[in-house]
């Protein structure tokens, strides 16, 4: 999958100085606007400076809005059967 686009995604917080965007890439990492290539926990560590982040509750697709967690969701929900 060779780390291309997958999601453009933003980190959104109540302070908009902490809001940032970067690449979701197939590979699972995040590629920032410096070209860093990070996991997503250490982007979000990086970014709200806290030891711990809730993953799929901060990271926002851009195009839908949708949280991490409510894609996988919805991805769950439509291609997987029981």
């Amino acid at each position: 999958m060779n780390g291309e686009l997958f999601l453009q995604v933003i980190f959104l917080s109540l302070i908009p100085q902490k809001k940032n965007e970067a690449v979701l890439q197939k590979d699972g990492n995040i590629k920032t606007d410096s070209n860093e290539i990070l996991t997503i926990q250490q982007w979000l560590k990086k970014i709200t400076g806290w030891s711990a982040v809730e993953t799929y509750k901060f990271t926002i697709d851009k195009k839908t809005g949708k949280t991490l967690s409510k894609l996988r969701e919805e991805y769950m929900k439509n291609n997987i059967t029981e």
